[in-house]
């Protein structure tokens, strides 16, 4: 199935799909879509080209220390900024380990990403590896103390069923096959574009087929920035 045929799905059925946006859920008949881009704004690029394509829009939540992209690469940022004016909306997919281990200010990354675009992003973020009910307690209390700008409650969302794709499959089901399908009730649901890169972009829902094409543009993107950069040629 492809990530055409799998969102249009949701729209045959009458879902109505809405970003992160800081207006509460409604309980029926929305899909809350939102991104968490860990590896490649190359196939975060190509799954809102298919929403553009389909007038759908969502919430694409982008890391700043991630160690296959760099969001700062003329390329790379020149695509988040046409993913945004195609009205999809970018935010901060914070990896929190360090504030776990060392207090580290969430407001580092949020500064860092937001300087790298001339548009507001979003004040809601996602985290980006799951965190014991202690450590989300002490992030959100922290985040509510200094940097009340910021939207910690993406896990308001969370009051509605959560389906994703994390680790290349739907672990706990299919959304397409739940109950809350069915009968059209609201949901949350995190694609990772990378899951859906086939071949051919989003030609298939599998993981394989996306870690070989992110290794071939990981190689791409070295030469290109030799090539740009450095004037050598390989």
């Amino acid at each position: 199935m492809t990530y055409q045929e799998f969102l249009k799905n949701f729209l045959d059925k009458g879902y109505s799909v809405e970003t992160f946006s800081e207006k509460g859920p409604e309980p029926e008949g929305k899909l809350y879509l939102r991104h968490d881009v860990d590896f490649s704004i190359d196939f975060a690029y190509e799954m809102a080209a298919v929403e553009t394509a389909m007038g759908v829009n969502a919430t694409y939540f982008i890391r700043v220390d991630a160690p296959t992209y760099n969001i700062f690469s003329k390329t790379e940022n020149r695509k988040l900024n046409w993913m945004q004016e195609n009205g999809h909306i970018i935010g901060l997919h914070y990896v929190p380990e360090e504030f776990i281990k060392e207090g580290f200010s969430i407001k580092i990354s949020f500064d860092l990403l937001s300087s790298a675009f001339h548009f507001p992003i979003s004040k809601m973020f996602t985290v980006h590896q799951p965190l014991k009910r202690a450590e989300w307690k002490a992030l959100s209390e922290y985040v509510k103390a200094e940097h009340s700008y910021l939207d910690v409650n993406i896990s308001y969302y969370d009051n509605f069923p959560y389906f994703a794709d994390s680790r290349g499959s739907f672990r706990f089901g299919s959304p397409l096959d739940s109950e809350v399908f069915f009968f059209k009730k609201s949901l949350h649901l995190n694609i990772h574009p990378i899951w859906w890169a086939g071949t051919s972009p989003f030609a298939e829902f599998t993981s394989r087929h996306g870690t070989n094409r992110l290794k071939h543009q990981i190689i791409q993107n070295i030469y290109r920035d030799l090539k740009e950069n450095y004037n050598v040629s390989i």
